[in-house]
């Protein structure tokens, strides 16, 4: 009864009301929770707080809208930048996510015994998710056309997305993950796929900008083209500069960089399946190594690789680049796409890094004891340790 006085009349400050709740809980389970006849049942206590739970969940709700505001637009002022040298999202995220997990934390300590309860501050704490979540994803997609043209700072901003995705599924499971309530798993279901959705349309604003140079170059060529050769002629032309264009990106974009540039010229037509033929060939350099740093080092000068969301990017701008050569059906037909070697071997490097450890471990050492060409280095201690463990991976 007084507590339903106090949800009408608010008579103290709401965190007054919280503070109030882990009293009653803890003189709950120290005086009543083991007598005979509370011990089976639910306690009601948790109901009676329920309005001033809502209540400091609204006002939660202005504060992480004010930190999300600040947090970006601060970010925004000192150009997005990144948390740490080993990280590729800016600070406003772990910001923002900061302060949605102390909320979390506080109504987990709640530790609330009534399971419809609990459900209730669960399906009310995803639409606080839902509405800070979409807020910053918004301001990300409103502003994005501004940075566009800046790689770094559009691959930051993507990458801000792309964390909150992340983060949501860390915040699922701590609030209980598939037990959660069907209501509550719905919101936040909901929430990946809109989510996901803000991240495909800026990829596709970022495809559109880095594709610019080449597409001016292409449509400004191929109507060239389309205007003063005849029909058999243009497509030889068009397939000539398909060839090009994809052996081009699979080369200096999807490929690995390689310390000796010389490589690449005793190979004019690799492909990532000839990537085992370089080690076979350059199989020295891993032998003169005595430590895992030596392996280490070496691993650092071709560190870089492209995220799931760089491949997606460039799934798109393959899309777009097959539509420039399609040219609405005057030019290469699309069932030439799907057979063209070139795109199938851009394709297959680009699952590669989809893959895990794992499989690509097991993919070397297959194609190792196809070609036997390993076989005769296991004198050195690291080359053997590698063999080994292929062998576990893929007896």
């Amino acid at each position: 009864m007084l507590c339903s006085e106090h949800a009408t009349t608010k008579k103290c400050p709401t965190p007054e009301y919280m503070n109030l709740y882990f009293k009653v809980k803890g003189f709950y389970f120290k005086y009543v929770s083991d007598l005979p006849q509370y011990k089976q049942s639910i306690p009601e206590f948790p109901a009676w707080f329920i309005p001033f739970v809502m209540d400091w969940l609204n006002e939660n709700d202005e504060h992480s809208m004010d930190i999300l505001r600040n947090a970006y637009n601060r970010d925004k002022a000192d150009n997005f930048p990144q948390t740490s040298d080993h990280t590729r999202f800016s600070n406003s995220v772990v910001d923002v996510f900061t302060q949605l997990n102390e909320a979390l934390k506080l109504l987990k300590q709640m530790d609330c015994p009534n399971p419809v309860v609990y459900a209730d501050m669960m399906k009310r704490f995803s639409k606080t998710l839902n509405k800070v979540l979409l807020a910053y994803a918004d301001m990300v997609h409103k502003d994005f056309s501004k940075f566009s043209s800046n790689e770094k700072l559009a691959c930051i901003l993507m990458n801000n997305v792309q964390q909150l995705r992340v983060q949501l599924e860390k915040i699922y499971e701590t609030m209980g993950g598939a037990e959660l309530d069907p209501v509550c798993s719905q919101v936040l279901t909901n929430l990946q796929k809109k989510l996901n959705s803000v991240l495909d349309k800026l990829s596709g604003q970022e495809v559109d900008a880095v594709l610019e140079p080449l597409m001016d170059l292409l449509e400004g060529s191929l109507q060239r083209y389309f205007q003063q050769c005849e029909k058999t002629v243009l497509k030889y032309i068009l397939k000539e500069l398909w060839r090009i264009t994809i052996v081009s990106m699979e080369k200096m974009v999807v490929l690995p960089p390689l310390a000796d540039k010389t490589l690449l010229k005793q190979l004019p037509n690799a492909k990532i399946q000839d990537v085992t033929k370089l080690m076979s060939t350059n199989i020295q350099n891993i032998k003169g190594m005595s430590s895992v740093k030596d392996m280490m080092d070496m691993a650092r000068e071709c560190e870089r690789s492209l995220t799931p969301k760089q491949c997606t990017v460039l799934d798109a701008a393959l899309d777009a680049i097959k539509e420039c050569f399609h040219a609405g059906g005057q030019g290469l037909k699309k069932s030439f796409f799907e057979k063209s070697p070139e795109l199938q071997s851009l394709k297959y490097a680009l699952s590669l890094y989809t893959q895990t450890t794992e499989q690509l471990i097991k993919t070397f050492i297959q194609s190792q004891k196809q070609q036997g060409s390993l076989l005769r280095t296991n004198s050195n201690p690291l080359v053997s340790a590698v063999l080994k463990l292929g062998g576990i991976l893929c007896p």
